[in-house]
């Protein structure tokens, strides 16, 4: 019988220099995969895996959708409560209490610090004394040294409704409460990881300085404006822009500047039939612009398209004190030295018996400016005598010997849409998304969201 080969075994050098280059080609693999995925998403290809890569991106904006945010709620600005009474037509019931009711009362006296407490309900609520808007979701409210701290926990959708319904009249045009609805809803996006109400788990307060939300409940139009809108954000360069807007225009917008930070889609319009940003540089323009309303803007109907208020010497000598702690004296001489584009006054020289100085920023001028007290005279012929700071800074001054009169145009900003401003436009024929386009130079409208 002839004699059997005997089988060699695989030295396990062999083996593990085997298994090395395997697992290597596999990461090379996955690497090469990986880069060829990168690749079509820069040329937008639409096959299967790139739309997969695409609905991860997508998310990062839009994961919150279906889910609650924080908002301070505030008593005409003033966010630390004693005691706050709610109501509802539901059963109220409170985290550290075992009685139900449709009202409860929370005083300051009967809370720990820095434990919060929930207040829910089965249907909205209301905050007596402060606004008769039905919150929707939940409060969480806590104690601090200053007072009781009252956020209000809700879903995104149903805070967009608030802000719209309070930022915007419900009997504007359904385009202009679209166009509002997805600034809005840009707004609140771009601020969700603001932090400066992290302590409360907030993103906002209700005010002003963010979005104004709980004065007004949304209406029917309001609310299937929001609906009809759902998904849709403004994106610049595909990133959310910062969506500002304001009340009513001069009959031109101001550019990013007042913002301190470059933002190429905010731009100087104008919201006219006419373009006057070509003429904006030449000479004493704003002189006889701001004075007149003979022109061809689409708000000159609006209440604060033109204004004016004459103010005494003394009360601006005693705000620039206050506010700048510089006492000038008596003022000799008032210059607007410089305007940022559209007219806004950036810049005032002021000369003084005392002393001279400089009121820079819109926000300074038009406090210093303030018209408290003195009769401020709308296009309308309707009269505001208790403004704590002027409408707006685009304005012209005329001096006298004791006073200051100031001609001035537009309510806000200046920077971003006019919401007076998107009403006419809605009026003219433009969708929301048109509208979105005049005021917001080279954006895109559209969807991110995750269902």
């Amino acid at each position: 019988m002839a004699n059997r080969k005997k089988k060699r075994k695989i030295p396990n050098n062999i083996k593990l220099a085997a298994l090395f280059l395997i697992v290597s080609w596999i990461m090379c693999f996955c690497i090469y995969e990986g880069y060829y995925i990168k690749q079509f998403k820069k040329i937008d290809l639409t096959f299967d895996i790139w739309k997969s890569v695409k609905k991860n991106k997508d998310k990062k904006f839009t994961e919150t959708d279906n889910r609650e945010i924080g908002i301070v709620i505030t008593n005409k600005g003033v966010k630390y409560f004693n005691t706050i009474t709610f109501k509802s037509n539901g059963v109220i019931k409170v985290s550290n209490k075992n009685n139900l009711s449709h009202t409860y009362t929370l005083n300051i006296d009967n809370m720990e610090n820095d434990k919060q407490i929930e207040i829910r309900c089965d249907k909205k609520m209301k905050l007596d004394n402060i606004s008769d808007y039905c919150y929707s979701g939940y409060f969480v409210a806590q104690k601090t040294s200053l007072g009781i701290v009252l956020v209000n926990r809700v879903n995104i959708e149903d805070y967009i409704e608030g802000v719209v319904a309070s930022e915007m009249p419900s009997s504007f045009e359904k385009e202009a409460l679209k166009a509002q609805a997805i600034c809005a809803r840009t707004f609140t996006y771009k601020h969700l990881k603001n932090n400066k109400y992290k302590k409360y788990k907030a993103i906002m307060d209700d005010t002003t300085a963010y979005q104004v939300y709980g004065v007004t409940n949304p209406c029917s139009a309001i609310i299937d404006s929001v609906k009809e809108t759902e998904k849709i954000v403004i994106t610049s360069d595909d990133k959310l822009i910062n969506a500002y807007y304001f009340s009513t225009s001069c009959g031109m917008t101001t550019n990013y500047k007042i913002w301190n930070s470059k933002m190429n889609y905010l731009k100087s319009v104008s919201v006219a039939k006419e373009d006057f940003t070509a003429k904006a540089d030449t000479g004493d323009f704003y002189n006889s612009f701001l004075k007149t309303d003979d022109i061809k803007a689409y708000e000159k109907d609006c209440p604060y398209f033109r204004w004016k208020v004459t103010i005494p010497k003394q009360a601006i000598e005693n705000k620039i004190y206050e506010i700048e702690g510089v006492l000038v004296g008596n003022i000799k001489k008032i210059d607007i030295e410089k305007r940022d584009e559209g007219g806004s006054a950036s810049k005032i020289k002021i000369k003084g018996s005392i002393k001279d100085t400089v009121i820079e920023g819109q926000m300074n001028i038009r406090k210093i400016f303030c018209p408290y007290g003195n009769e401020l005279e709308l296009h309308d012929g309707s009269v505001r005598n208790e403004m704590n700071m002027l409408p707006s800074s685009f304005i012209v001054i005329e001096q006298k010997e004791d006073c200051v009169t100031i001609f001035g145009g537009g309510y806000g900003h200046g920077s971003g849409m006019s919401q007076y401003g998107a009403n006419e436009l809605a009026k003219s024929g433009k969708n929301a998304e048109d509208i979105i386009r005049y005021f917001y130079s080279g954006v895109d409208c559209e969807s991110r969201y995750i269902n």
